[in-house]
């Protein structure tokens, strides 16, 4: 009896738990196949939600990948600006990988692309150092809080450093 009611809790908590986590997979991964859902419905209701966790899982490591990768980016783009004293083709192409990073970051984190019409026209340095400064915040929200926790600093952020990317953009053309 009490193994009844302990298998009867798992299942109830771990379907509430997927209930209340963010971070659902994107139509970006790997789409499943009827194949998989298929058989993932002859499953007990326990093992669908272990699986369904795993996947959660595993996409917000991936998350966490790429805002290290959007970082680094960031970094290397500003360092090489400092250096060189412009901006190169290749540092065009990170730019946009930047802004690619930053936009699957949003839509992870729940939020949608919005416009900010109030930033203010700075030097090419300044407007990198602060995709650098946003960058890291980015980097560092999503590596101290868990998936399931929705940040609008988060949002706000990646809003921001998409639109300063493509302020960047426009003004090297």
């Amino acid at each position: 009896m009490k193994l009844v009611l302990i298998i009867l809790f798992l299942a109830v908590s771990s379907s509430i738990a997927i209930a209340q986590s963010p971070g659902f997979p994107t139509s970006k991964e790997r789409p499943r196949s009827e194949q998989d859902i298929a058989a993932e419905q002859d499953l007990p209701p326990e093992m669908r939600a272990r699986l369904e966790i795993e996947r959660r899982d595993n996409s917000h490591k991936k998350i966490l990948e790429e805002a290290q990768r959007l970082d680094d980016l960031a970094s290397e783009v500003a360092k090489r600006f400092q250096q060189a004293g412009r901006i190169s083709s290749e540092d065009m192409k990170h730019l946009s990988t930047i802004e690619k990073l930053a936009k699957k970051i949003l839509e992870f984190a729940g939020g949608s692309e919005e416009r900010i019409d109030d930033l203010k026209p700075a030097s090419l340095g300044d407007m990198l150092n602060h995709l650098c400064t946003l960058s890291a915040k980015v980097n560092s929200i999503l590596k101290t809080e868990t998936r399931h926790v929705i940040s609008a600093t988060l949002v706000a952020d990646s809003n921001e450093a998409i639109n300063v990317v493509q302020f960047i953009k426009k003004s090297v053309k």
